[in-house]
């Protein structure tokens, strides 16, 4: 019989308000105003109060982005590129993080969840 013996996990280093979300989001993509108040009711209808990123721009001002291009789409191969960099030692904390006071034979599984990278076969 399967079943979950712990569960360990890791967050990007970067905690942003959901309301500082949604305002990068208008800004990016520069929203047009008749489809503001679409934006704002889907980002506060999804209950989520923070996200975590390896990116600290969804935070601060445009002027102090270090990663978004500020007149350009910022490319998927960069976004990739930071993924990357990122994701690896994020899972090796998750499974540092699980196995910590635990007596465990084997790790059978690693879940991820990110809506910016993917990995195949996995990470």
């Amino acid at each position: 019989m399967a079943f979950i013996n712990s569960i360990g996990l890791a967050n990007a280093p970067f905690k942003h308000a959901q309301s500082d979300i949604l305002q990068f989001i208008l800004e990016m993509y520069k929203v047009p105003e008749l489809e503001i108040d679409k934006v704002k009711r889907l980002y506060e209808r999804s209950e989520i109060s923070t996200r975590y990123s390896a990116i600290d721009d969804f935070s601060i001002e445009k002027q102090q982005w270090t990663f978004f291009e500020q007149d350009a789409m910022t490319s998927v191969e960069k976004r990739m590129k930071k993924f990357f960099e990122i994701a690896p030692n994020l899972c090796v904390k998750a499974i540092l993080n699980c196995v910590t006071n635990q007596q465990l034979s084997e790790i059978t599984h690693i879940i991820t969840v990110s809506c910016t990278g993917i990995s195949a076969p996995g990470l």
